[in-house]
């Protein structure tokens, strides 16, 4: 894929919507370790359910992971993939990535603790750091 004027905008929008997404998981982090504990909402400390609830979406964390990091391998083994195709690829990964976040934020709103939340914040914002779009990342398929 050439580094073109078409392709160079798409870097662009490729760049802005992933610092945004960055940001989300940041302010999900600042709702749960800053807002929330300020406020007594008298939520389910230690309920079994959650315990399992937490379980059940650490187990769909790693599978979606897992699939967001395969994602540009997949769509490189399709015949002739295009810049929609990869594009439409590379929304779909920031998708499943940003979802890991959310399973932390809402345990987080049920009362999960920092020891649960955390690792589902962390390895949200670490996936889409660790994929940010550069030029070089974005000319070999992302």
């Amino acid at each position: 894929m050439a580094t073109d004027n078409g392709t160079s905008k798409f870097l662009t929008v490729t760049k802005i919507a992933q610092a945004c997404l960055i940001f989300a998981v940041l302010v999900y982090a600042v709702i749960l370790y800053v807002v929330i504990p300020r406020i007594d909402i008298g939520v389910l400390h230690g309920d079994p359910l959650l315990i399992t609830m937490a379980q059940v979406f650490g187990v769909i964390s790693v599978i979606i992971l897992a699939a967001g990091f395969l994602m540009p391998w997949l769509v490189s083994k399709m015949p002739q993939p295009d810049t929609n195709m990869l594009f439409a690829a590379y929304i779909g990964r920031l998708v499943l990535f940003i979802a890991v976040g959310v399973f932390g934020c809402f345990l987080g709103t049920l009362g999960a603790g920092w020891q649960i939340t955390l690792p589902f914040i962390a390895a949200s914002g670490l996936s889409l750091i660790i994929t940010f779009p550069t030029g070089k990342k974005w000319g070999k398929g992302f």
